[in-house]
């Protein structure tokens, strides 16, 4: 079955993407939320290229979503 994951980058979401992965789940997307300014993701300040990277593995999404944050629309 495809999926599609908010991924932060983080232990659990590292763990939860693994598990659906071993269960023979495909990724149609990862969603992550990426700072423009610093190249960087919001929640644990993972660089862009490795985002890619967890992406790309084989199984791997091969797409990745990016959304900012605008200021004063919070």
């Amino acid at each position: 079955m495809k999926f599609v994951m908010s991924y932060s980058g983080g232990k659990d979401s590292a763990l939860a993407l693994y598990r659906m992965l071993e269960e023979g789940h495909i990724p149609a997307a990862l969603l992550t939320t990426v700072n423009r300014e610093r190249e960087r993701s919001w929640f644990h300040g993972l660089p862009e290229a490795l985002l890619q990277a967890v992406a790309a593995v084989p199984g791997g999404a091969g797409v990745r979503s990016a959304a900012g944050w605008i200021p004063g629309e919070d």
